[in-house]
């Protein structure tokens, strides 16, 4: 990425400082939107797929299919390696044909703790239940291996926050 995205504590002791910081840049703002997951309102139905689509886990097989390689740079903007993010993580994509549409993973893991990460990546696409049917499968295998599913966004990302309240 060509930006740096810095996210601090919505304490805002810091506001006059990172102004001071930053004060040679332009400065976007935002807050973060955080979630806490209930799972009793988490339903495991599977999302139905529209046509030309489909949902697969992100595996090193996965990997090798993707010829434009933005699974691989989707997870080495968090992962120190493909290796840790197979070992720890857990990531789902959505195909059209050998085309990656979207991508859902675990940028940040600890023990049970993940932290999601979900990105349809053009606009044609999206607004088809396809950011839904890969957070479901995320949450579905986090759950399965005794995690806890962590969702923040920011506040201007309305798809994200509707994603997030549809799954509990």
């Amino acid at each position: 990425d060509d930006d740096l995205n810095l996210e601090i504590y919505p304490n805002h002791d810091w506001d006059g400082q990172i102004v001071d910081i930053f004060q040679h840049v332009r400065l976007n703002r935002g807050e973060r939107v955080p979630f806490i997951f209930e799972v009793e309102q988490f339903s495991e139905k599977e999302t139905i797929m529209p046509d030309g689509y489909f949902l697969k886990e992100i595996t090193p097989a996965m990997i090798s299919v993707d010829k434009q390689g933005i699974l691989q740079c989707e997870i080495l903007k968090f992962w120190g390696s493909l290796e840790d993010f197979y070992e720890k993580g857990i990531g789902y994509t959505v195909m059209s044909g050998q085309d990656v549409i979207g991508s859902c993973i675990s940028v940040f893991v600890s023990k049970t703790e993940y932290e999601i990460g979900i990105n349809t990546y053009q606009t044609e696409h999206r607004g088809k239940g396809l950011g839904t049917a890969m957070a479901r499968a995320f949450i579905k295998e986090c759950l399965a291996r005794g995690g806890t599913p962590h969702w923040t966004t920011e506040d201007f990302r309305k798809d994200s926050i509707v994603i997030a309240e549809k799954l509990g």
